[in-house]
């Protein structure tokens, strides 16, 4: 989570991010995850989580096997470990990445509009909407939603197809480019950070709980579907489900006799339950 209010007074965006909704919108039990507010000074991109099983990683730069890895993983390891870049080149490259960095390890629950922002202003990406742009505007506007909260990310392919172009182009244009690598950098990407529509903590609330609505729904229907097996599965004149039926309400009948009677169940006893109904 970006901490704002560590920067210094002059490094702060023009537009902070919205108050959070009011308490009852939000409580810390109705998701599973951990938050941990650090400061945006700093650039969490340097750390590497591929996939630990290596015969299920992807072609991908998060899994290391991007189309031009050898030069990401050089490019990464240059980043300052907080702060903006001295170049040019090295700022742009701490764009994409943080952008990178916020869908594959926050599903993009930050604010990384000045990322994308600054990926326009500088060229590699078009926030135009023009069809002649070779793509460069189409992955800007697939991005630009997510990172302000306008959309939240459920597992959409669009996004994740966008995030892999938008790295190998910013790579590509860093190669076509090769005076950004000495051009001084006077500027902060976050400089460009514009109003969130929904807060941090708002998009883990929505996210996580259609989490939990999804797995409801998705017990649901294993429950009904094996119900559905067991009816049709037949065996002695009697479904199996049947069957089950009639063992649950027998082992009921026996907690309730336990709890009556105590451990030693004489057969009188028993009897005279057996009248009562209480057993079959």
């Amino acid at each position: 989570v970006d901490n704002t209010m560590a920067m210094p007074a002059s490094r702060r965006p023009q537009f902070q991010s919205l108050p959070l909704p009011p308490p009852m919108m939000i409580r810390l039990h109705d998701f599973e995850i951990n938050v941990v507010q650090i400061s945006v000074r700093k650039n969490p991109q340097k750390q590497r989580k591929p996939n630990a099983d290596p015969t299920k990683r992807a072609e991908s730069y998060w899994d290391l096997r991007g189309q031009w890895q050898h030069e990401y993983d050089e490019r990464l390891d240059a980043l300052p470990d907080d702060g903006a870049s001295e170049t040019v080149a090295g700022e742009i490259f701490r764009a994409a990445t943080k952008l990178y960095y916020d869908f594959h390890n926050n599903a993009m629950v930050n604010n990384t509009s000045g990322a994308i922002n600054y990926l326009a202003k500088t060229g590699v990406l078009s926030d135009k909407r023009d069809s002649k742009d070779d793509g460069k505007s189409n992955i800007f506007h697939i991005i630009h939603p997510y990172t302000i909260g306008s959309k939240i990310h459920f597992g959409e392919l669009d996004i994740l197809h966008a995030m892999e172009e938008m790295l190998t182009r910013t790579i590509e244009f860093l190669r076509e480019h090769p005076e950004l690598e000495t051009a001084h950098n006077t500027m902060n990407y976050h400089d460009l950070r514009e109003r969130d529509e929904k807060a941090c903590m708002e998009r883990c609330s929505i996210r996580n709980r259609v989490a939990l609505e999804m797995s409801a729904d998705a017990s649901r229907w294993s429950k009904e579907m094996n119900c559905r097996e067991k009816a049709q599965d037949t065996s002695g004149g009697i479904s199996v489900s049947l069957k089950s039926s009639a063992n649950k309400k027998k082992k009921k009948i026996k907690r309730k006799k336990k709890k009556v009677l105590g451990e030693s169940n004489t057969k009188d006893i028993a009897f005279k339950f057996s009248k009562l109904g209480l057993l079959e």
